[in-house]
C-alpha cells in the first residue's frame, strides 16, 4: 500500500465518522469536495490497480452523498497515471575474458562495433520515424472491463425481483436484500461483497467463484427477518479478484414512523402555531372553501401508506390517501374541500391521521352556521376564478388555457372570477404566490356605483411585471379574501425559459 494511498483511506474513514456529529454542515461538505479533488489528482502518481479501483469507489460514494444533500455534482474522473513513472532498464556491464592478442582484440572490437549498431538501427527504427526515442513500460495485464449494477430492498415480488428498490429503510426493518448482476467477468474469476457501517465490516461473503451461467444473485445484506437492522448509513460493496466494481449506499431510519403537531387553518400560509394550542384556534367563520392541515413528520420511509381523513360529523367528509416518497423527516400540507367550490358546511368535524393504519393524530375543527356569521344574513363571496392572459370589459376571459400552463414569454395573467352580495365599504384582499412564496399581495375597499348590480357579476385582478419582462417561470397560485377570509383559490404555471441548444 502506497503512503499516499494510506492517507487519503485515513481522510476518507475520518469524514465517515464525522457524518453523524458534525454540527457545521457546511464546513463537511467543503471538506467531502475538497477530498474528492485531492482524490483526483493522485490518480497521476497511484498506479497499482486495486488502489485506483479502490479510490475511484471512495469517489463515486462521496460525490452521490455531495449530490443528494447539497445538490452539486463533482467532477469524479480519475488522473491518468503521469509519464515517466516507470523507470527504464539499467545497462549490463560486460564479464572479463581470458586474454587474447591485442589484433585479436581489435578485429573482435570492430565486429561487436558493426553488430551494435546494426542491432541499434532495427531496435531504434520506429524512433526514427516518431522523434526521440521513449523508455517503453512494462506490459501489464489489462483488467477486464466490468458492468455491475446492485438494487436493495426489503421484499420480493412474484417474479423473485426486488419488489421496491429504495436506499432508504423503515426504523423496524428486518431484513435488507440486494440483488447483483455483473457483465464481463471471467468464467473463473472470484467475487465476494461485503456491506460497512462507517467503515466496519458488518456482513460479508467468502470469495467465490463467478462461474458459466451466473445471472442475477440476490443475497440477504443485513436481518435475519426476525431482529430489527441497527439503524445507520451503509455501504454494499462488490469485489472482483479484490478490485471494488459497484458501491451501493443506503440507510436505515434511526425513528419509527410518525406524524405530529397538527395545524389547521383557512391559508395555505398561514403562521404556524405552538404545539398544545387549544383546538379554539381551529374555530372557522362561515364560507370558508378549504381547510389546510399542516403537520410535522419524522421517521417516514419510501412506502409507507398515510390517510388523511375529514369526518363531518362521524361520517368521512373527505379522505386523501398517500403513498410515501418525500424525505424522511419534514413538515407536510394537504387541504380538504367542498363539492362544486361551495361553502364547507357549518357544523362540527374532527381531522384523522394514520400511518401505516395506526391512528397517529386527531383534530376538532368547527365551522359557525352561516346565521351566526353574518348576522342573520347571507355573507359576501368570490368564486370561480378563471386565469387568462386577456379579458373583454365585459369580464369574458381570452387567451384561456385548458390546463393552465403558459410558455415562458408570458407577460401578463388575469384572475376573472365572479362576486356576489358585495357591497361599498367590504374590505378584499388577493395574495399572489410563486413556488411557494408570496410575490404580491393587494388590499381593497369595494367601491360600488349607483349601475353596479350589487348582487352579483364579474371583476378580476392582474399580475403582471411593472418593467415590462417576462413573468418568471414557476408554480403560481392566486387567492381571493373578504374581510381576511379566503374565498377561493386558482393555481396555473409558467414555463421556464430554455436556451436553445
Amino acid at each position: 500500500m502506497s503512503e499516499l494511498f494510506d492517507t487519503l483511506q485515513q481522510e476518507y474513514q475520518s469524514l465517515l465518522a464525522r457524518w453523524e456529529t458534525e454540527s457545521d454542515e457546511e464546513t463537511f461538505w467543503e471538506d467531502v469536495q475538497a477530498l474528492i479533488l485531492r482524490i483526483r489528482e493522485a490518480g497521476a502518481t497511484v498506479g497499482d490497480l486495486n488502489e485506483r479501483s479502490q479510490l475511484r469507489a471512495w469517489m463515486r460514494f462521496l460525490a452521490q452523498a455531495l449530490y443528494d444533500t447539497v445538490g452539486v455534482m463533482p467532477d469524479v474522473t480519475l488522473q491518468p497515471l503521469a509519464q515517466g513513472q516507470l523507470e527504464s532498464a539499467t545497462p549490463l556491464h560486460p564479464t572479463s575474458s581470458p586474454t587474447a592478442s591485442p589484433l585479436l582484440w581489435t578485429l573482435l572490437g570492430g565486429a561487436a562495433v558493426v553488430i551494435i549498431v546494426v542491432g541499434l538501427l532495427f531496435i531504434n527504427l520506429p524512433s526514427l520515424y516518431i522523434g526521440k526515442a521513449t523508455p517503453s513500460p512494462a506490459s501489464t495485464p489489462e483488467a477486464p472491463i466490468i458492468s455491475a449494477q446492485a438494487a436493495v430492498g426489503s421484499q420480493l415480488d412474484a417474479a423473485g425481483s426486488i419488489e421496491m428498490p429504495v436506499d432508504l429503510f423503515c426504523f423496524d426493518t428486518t431484513e435488507v436484500i440486494a440483488q447483483l448482476t455483473m457483465d464481463g467477468v471471467p468464467p473463473t474469476a472470484t467475487w465476494r461483497w461485503e456491506v460497512q457501517r462507517e467503515g466496519e465490516v458488518v456482513n460479508a461473503s467468502p470469495r467465490m467463484v463467478w462461474g458459466e451461467d451466473t445471472g442475477r444473485i440476490t443475497i440477504r445484506a443485513l436481518g435475519d427477518a426476525s431482529t430489527p437492522v441497527e439503524p445507520g448509513k451503509y455501504e454494499l460493496l462488490v469485489y472482483v479478484e479484490e478490485r471494488v466494481v459497484q458501491v451501493q449506499t443506503f440507510r436505515v431510519l434511526e425513528k419509527p414512523p410518525r406524524i405530529f403537531n397538527l395545524q389547521l387553518s383557512d391559508t395555505p400560509d398561514a403562521p404556524r402555531q405552538l404545539p398544545g394550542q387549544t383546538t379554539e384556534a381551529f374555530n372557522f367563520a362561515y364560507g370558508i372553501r378549504v381547510v389546510y392541515l399542516e403537520y410535522d413528520y419524522e421517521g417516514m420511509c419510501p412506502g409507507t401508506e398515510v390517510s388523511y381523513v375529514l369526518l363531518y360529523g362521524e361520517k368521512p367528509f373527505r379522505e386523501i390517501n398517500q403513498t410515501w416518497s418525500d424525505a424522511p423527516q419534514g413538515m407536510g400540507q394537504v387541504d380538504f374541500s367542498a363539492v362544486d367550490d361551495e361553502p364547507l358546511p357549518s357544523g362540527a368535524y374532527q381531522v384523522v391521521v394514520s400511518v401505516a393504519g395506526t391512528e397517529q393524530a386527531r383534530l376538532d375543527m368547527f365551522i359557525q352556521r352561516e346565521d351566526d356569521a353574518t348576522g342573520g344574513q347571507r355573507r359576501p363571496l368570490f368564486s370561480n376564478i378563471t386565469i387568462a392572459q386577456g379579458v373583454r370589459p365585459d369580464g369574458t376571459p381570452l387567451l384561456v388555457q385548458a390546463d393552465n400552463r403558459f410558455d415562458w414569454n408570458t407577460r401578463i395573467v388575469y384572475a376573472i372570477f365572479d362576486y356576489a352580495r358585495m357591497t361599498t365599504g367590504t374590505k378584499w384582499m388577493v395574495i399572489w404566490t410563486r413556488n411557494g412564496r408570496e410575490v404580491k399581495r393587494e388590499e381593497y375597499t369595494w367601491m360600488a356605483t349607483p349601475a353596479d348590480d350589487l348582487d352579483q357579476g364579474r371583476f378580476w385582478v392582474v399580475y403582471y411585471d411593472e418593467n415590462g419582462r417576462a413573468l418568471p417561470g414557476g408554480d403560481y397560485t392566486v387567492t381571493l379574501y373578504i374581510d381576511n377570509v379566503a374565498q377561493d383559490q386558482a393555481e396555473f404555471h409558467i414555463t421556464y425559459y430554455v436556451t436553445a441548444p
